[in-house]
Protein backbone atom coordinates (compact mmCIF):
# COMPACT_ATOMS: atom_id res chain seq x y z
CA UNK A 1 0.00 0.00 0.00
CA UNK A 2 1.49 3.37 -0.83
CA UNK A 3 0.97 7.14 0.11
CA UNK A 4 -1.95 8.38 -1.99
CA UNK A 5 -2.06 10.31 -5.20
CA UNK A 6 -0.09 13.24 -6.07
CA UNK A 7 -2.15 14.15 -9.34
CA UNK A 8 -0.47 17.06 -12.23
CA UNK A 9 -2.69 19.33 -13.01
CA UNK A 10 -3.70 19.28 -16.74
CA UNK A 11 -3.87 22.43 -19.42
CA UNK A 12 -6.38 24.87 -18.48
CA UNK A 13 -9.45 24.80 -20.41
CA UNK A 14 -11.79 27.85 -21.02
CA UNK A 15 -15.39 28.07 -21.12
CA UNK A 16 -17.80 30.48 -22.54
CA UNK A 17 -21.80 31.34 -21.69
CA UNK A 18 -23.36 33.76 -24.06
CA UNK A 19 -25.32 36.07 -21.70
CA UNK A 20 -27.92 38.41 -22.81
CA UNK A 21 -29.57 40.97 -20.55
CA UNK A 22 -32.88 42.95 -21.16
CA UNK A 23 -32.56 44.94 -24.33
CA UNK A 24 -28.32 45.08 -23.89
CA UNK A 25 -25.87 43.30 -26.61
CA UNK A 26 -25.38 39.16 -25.57
CA UNK A 27 -21.85 39.57 -23.71
CA UNK A 28 -19.18 37.01 -23.66
CA UNK A 29 -18.41 35.40 -20.18
CA UNK A 30 -15.19 33.76 -20.00
CA UNK A 31 -14.20 31.39 -17.56
CA UNK A 32 -10.99 30.01 -17.19
CA UNK A 33 -10.81 26.89 -14.66
CA UNK A 34 -8.14 24.47 -13.80
CA UNK A 35 -8.62 20.37 -13.90
CA UNK A 36 -8.64 19.24 -10.08
CA UNK A 37 -5.42 17.57 -8.94
CA UNK A 38 -6.36 14.07 -7.78
CA UNK A 39 -5.54 15.06 -3.80
CA UNK A 40 -7.81 18.04 -4.22
CA UNK A 41 -10.39 15.72 -5.60
CA UNK A 42 -10.68 13.18 -2.94
CA UNK A 43 -10.85 16.07 -0.68
CA UNK A 44 -13.77 17.24 -1.97
CA UNK A 45 -15.22 13.57 -2.04
CA UNK A 46 -14.46 13.77 1.34
CA UNK A 47 -16.12 16.51 2.37
CA UNK A 48 -19.37 16.30 0.63
CA UNK A 49 -20.19 12.16 1.29
CA UNK A 50 -18.38 11.38 4.42
CA UNK A 51 -20.46 14.25 6.51
CA UNK A 52 -23.25 12.15 7.28
CA UNK A 53 -20.38 9.55 8.74
CA UNK A 54 -18.24 12.03 10.43
CA UNK A 55 -20.95 13.55 12.64
CA UNK A 56 -20.97 9.99 14.64
CA UNK A 57 -17.71 10.92 15.61
CA UNK A 58 -16.55 13.01 18.98
CA UNK A 59 -14.01 15.97 18.17
CA UNK A 60 -10.54 14.55 17.26
CA UNK A 61 -8.49 14.79 20.77
CA UNK A 62 -4.62 15.42 20.39
CA UNK A 63 -2.45 12.75 21.01
CA UNK A 64 -2.03 11.56 24.53
CA UNK A 65 0.40 8.88 23.51
CA UNK A 66 3.44 8.68 20.91
CA UNK A 67 2.85 6.36 17.88
CA UNK A 68 5.39 4.00 19.84
CA UNK A 69 3.09 3.21 22.35
CA UNK A 70 1.16 1.12 20.20
CA UNK A 71 4.02 -1.17 18.79
CA UNK A 72 3.59 -4.86 19.43
CA UNK A 73 1.68 -7.65 18.54
CA UNK A 74 -2.14 -8.63 19.41
CA UNK A 75 -4.63 -11.57 19.66
CA UNK A 76 -8.35 -11.79 20.43
CA UNK A 77 -11.39 -12.78 18.97
CA UNK A 78 -14.33 -10.47 17.92
CA UNK A 79 -18.16 -10.96 16.65
CA UNK A 80 -19.09 -8.93 13.35
CA UNK A 81 -21.64 -8.18 10.63
CA UNK A 82 -21.80 -8.04 6.84
CA UNK A 83 -25.19 -7.05 6.30
CA UNK A 84 -27.27 -9.42 7.65
CA UNK A 85 -25.16 -12.21 8.45
CA UNK A 86 -22.94 -12.13 11.26
CA UNK A 87 -20.21 -13.75 11.94
CA UNK A 88 -17.24 -14.52 14.60
CA UNK A 89 -13.38 -14.12 13.33
CA UNK A 90 -10.52 -14.70 14.88
CA UNK A 91 -8.00 -10.90 14.93
CA UNK A 92 -4.22 -10.33 14.79
CA UNK A 93 -2.62 -7.25 14.12
CA UNK A 94 0.71 -6.13 14.62
CA UNK A 95 2.19 -2.15 15.14
CA UNK A 96 5.78 -1.70 14.61
CA UNK A 97 8.44 1.11 13.48
CA UNK A 98 9.14 1.85 9.51
CA UNK A 99 11.28 4.15 7.92
CA UNK A 100 11.88 8.34 9.08
CA UNK A 101 9.28 8.57 12.16
CA UNK A 102 6.96 6.11 10.51
CA UNK A 103 5.10 2.82 11.20
CA UNK A 104 3.57 -0.43 9.74
CA UNK A 105 0.54 -2.03 10.24
CA UNK A 106 -0.33 -5.53 9.65
CA UNK A 107 -3.40 -7.55 10.55
CA UNK A 108 -5.01 -10.74 9.54
CA UNK A 109 -8.74 -11.76 10.04
CA UNK A 110 -9.76 -15.20 10.19
CA UNK A 111 -13.85 -15.86 9.55
CA UNK A 112 -15.12 -18.63 11.49
CA UNK A 113 -18.05 -20.87 10.57
CA UNK A 114 -21.72 -22.14 12.44
CA UNK A 115 -18.71 -25.44 13.55
CA UNK A 116 -16.02 -22.96 14.33
CA UNK A 117 -13.74 -24.23 11.44
CA UNK A 118 -11.87 -21.40 9.80
CA UNK A 119 -14.01 -20.58 6.11
CA UNK A 120 -11.66 -17.59 5.29
CA UNK A 121 -8.59 -15.72 6.11
CA UNK A 122 -7.22 -12.44 5.15
CA UNK A 123 -4.32 -10.24 5.17
CA UNK A 124 -3.27 -7.04 5.37
CA UNK A 125 -0.25 -4.63 5.56
CA UNK A 126 0.06 -0.70 5.49
CA UNK A 127 2.92 1.45 5.79
CA UNK A 128 2.56 5.16 6.87
CA UNK A 129 5.04 8.10 7.11
CA UNK A 130 4.14 11.20 9.25
CA UNK A 131 2.76 14.56 7.37
CA UNK A 132 2.72 18.40 8.20
CA UNK A 133 -0.28 17.93 10.72
CA UNK A 134 0.17 16.57 14.10
CA UNK A 135 -1.13 13.02 14.92
CA UNK A 136 -1.78 12.33 10.88
CA UNK A 137 -0.52 9.83 9.07
CA UNK A 138 -0.17 9.24 5.16
CA UNK A 139 -0.15 5.58 3.79
CA UNK A 140 3.40 4.93 1.93
CA UNK A 141 3.87 4.84 -1.96
CA UNK A 142 2.93 1.48 -3.16
CA UNK A 143 5.70 -0.39 -5.58
CA UNK A 144 5.21 -1.27 -9.09
CA UNK A 145 6.04 -4.00 -11.42
CA UNK A 146 9.49 -2.65 -11.98
CA UNK A 147 9.95 -1.84 -8.50
CA UNK A 148 9.49 1.76 -9.08
CA UNK A 149 7.31 3.62 -5.84
CA UNK A 150 4.32 4.63 -7.36
CA UNK A 151 1.37 7.19 -5.75
CA UNK A 152 -2.12 5.12 -5.26
CA UNK A 153 -4.94 5.98 -7.89
CA UNK A 154 -8.38 5.66 -6.21
CA UNK A 155 -10.14 6.11 -9.47
CA UNK A 156 -8.70 2.70 -10.53
CA UNK A 157 -9.62 0.59 -7.61
CA UNK A 158 -6.64 1.68 -5.20
CA UNK A 159 -7.84 3.04 -1.68
CA UNK A 160 -7.24 6.67 0.09
CA UNK A 161 -5.59 5.24 2.93
CA UNK A 162 -4.29 7.30 5.99
CA UNK A 163 -4.20 6.81 9.78
CA UNK A 164 -4.68 9.30 12.43
CA UNK A 165 -3.93 9.30 16.47
CA UNK A 166 -6.21 10.79 19.05
CA UNK A 167 -5.80 10.87 22.30
CA UNK A 168 -5.52 7.01 23.00
CA UNK A 169 -6.65 6.01 19.62
CA UNK A 170 -5.17 5.04 16.20
CA UNK A 171 -7.79 5.21 13.40
CA UNK A 172 -6.94 3.85 10.11
CA UNK A 173 -9.35 5.07 7.36
CA UNK A 174 -9.87 3.21 4.05
CA UNK A 175 -11.77 4.79 1.29
CA UNK A 176 -12.19 3.43 -2.30
CA UNK A 177 -14.53 5.13 -5.38
CA UNK A 178 -16.47 3.25 -6.40
CA UNK A 179 -16.98 2.47 -10.13
CA UNK A 180 -20.65 4.97 -9.93
CA UNK A 181 -18.96 7.60 -8.09
CA UNK A 182 -19.93 6.37 -5.10
CA UNK A 183 -17.61 5.59 -2.20
CA UNK A 184 -16.98 2.45 0.15
CA UNK A 185 -15.37 4.12 3.11
CA UNK A 186 -13.48 1.20 5.95
CA UNK A 187 -12.37 2.69 9.40
CA UNK A 188 -10.13 0.42 11.89
CA UNK A 189 -10.31 2.53 15.48
CA UNK A 190 -8.26 0.63 17.85
CA UNK A 191 -7.59 1.90 21.17
CA UNK A 192 -5.03 1.44 23.73
CA UNK A 193 -6.14 -0.54 27.38
CA UNK A 194 -4.48 -1.78 30.04
CA UNK A 195 -4.30 -5.68 28.48
CA UNK A 196 -4.08 -4.48 24.80
CA UNK A 197 -6.54 -2.99 22.23
CA UNK A 198 -10.15 -2.37 21.79
CA UNK A 199 -11.15 -2.53 18.25
CA UNK A 200 -14.02 -1.17 16.41
CA UNK A 201 -14.54 -1.06 12.84
CA UNK A 202 -17.30 -0.05 10.65
CA UNK A 203 -18.06 -0.05 7.18
CA UNK A 204 -20.02 2.49 4.82
CA UNK A 205 -21.59 2.20 1.61
CA UNK A 206 -22.56 6.31 0.44
CA UNK A 207 -23.72 7.22 3.57
CA UNK A 208 -25.21 3.64 4.93
CA UNK A 209 -23.47 1.51 7.73
CA UNK A 210 -23.20 -2.28 6.23
CA UNK A 211 -20.67 -3.87 8.42
CA UNK A 212 -19.47 -3.76 11.71
CA UNK A 213 -16.74 -5.84 14.42
CA UNK A 214 -15.58 -5.15 17.63
CA UNK A 215 -13.09 -7.08 20.08
CA UNK A 216 -10.57 -6.75 22.53
CA UNK A 217 -7.15 -7.60 22.02
CA UNK A 218 -4.73 -8.99 23.89
CA UNK A 219 -0.73 -7.76 23.89
CA UNK A 220 1.40 -10.46 23.10
CA UNK A 221 4.13 -10.99 25.49
CA UNK A 222 2.92 -8.45 27.59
Amino acid sequence: MNNVLLGSAATPESLQWNLAGNGQSPAILKVRRNFLTLPALAFLVLVALLAPVAVRAAEPEAPAVGIEAFFGSYEGRGSGSAGSHATDRDLAVSIGPAGDKGFVVSWSTAVRGKAGEAESRKAYSIGFQPTQRPGVYSSAMRANVFGDKVPMDPFKGDPFVWARLSGKTLSVYALIILDDGGYDLQIYDRTLTPSGLDLVFSRWVDRQQVGGLSAQLVRKGG
